[in-house]
């Protein structure tokens, strides 16, 4: 993990925190620390990549989905249910509008969280 903590630095330092790139290499980090039970890193390090993604590339833009579908995963391990069906719901409209209503991400997103659909 040490190694994308030093990626993620180098990233920020050349290409700058608002890059894309950057952006995207916090998300696939937070995406790591969840993997590995660090829930609440996760879940501190995508909200800011989230936020950042929204105000440079707006709401709609496919890595702002990308982490968007982090950000549901990390608040699903976490247990925060509240939270998962506010956003699930902003989620697979947003997915459906961008990439369609039969995209694999949209498709994913109905089954990985069907049950939380459920009780929507």
């Amino acid at each position: 993990m040490e190694l994308k903590d030093q990626v993620l630095e180098i990233r920020k330092r050349i290409l700058g925190p608002d890059d894309p790139d950057t952006l995207t290499t916090m998300s696939n980090l937070a995406d790591s620390y969840r993997i590995i039970g660090r829930e609440q890193e996760a879940l501190k390090l995508n909200q800011q990549a989230l936020e950042m993604q929204k105000r440079v590339q707006g709401n709609e833009y496919p890595d702002t989905l990308y982490s968007i579908r982090i950000q549901l995963l990390i608040l699903l391990d976490l247990g925060m249910t509240e939270q998962l069906r506010a956003l699930l719901q902003v989620a697979l409209s947003a997915h459906e509008k961008v990439l369609g209503m039969n995209h694999p991400y949209k498709l994913w997103l109905r089954e990985e969280f069907r049950t939380e659909l459920a009780l929507l």
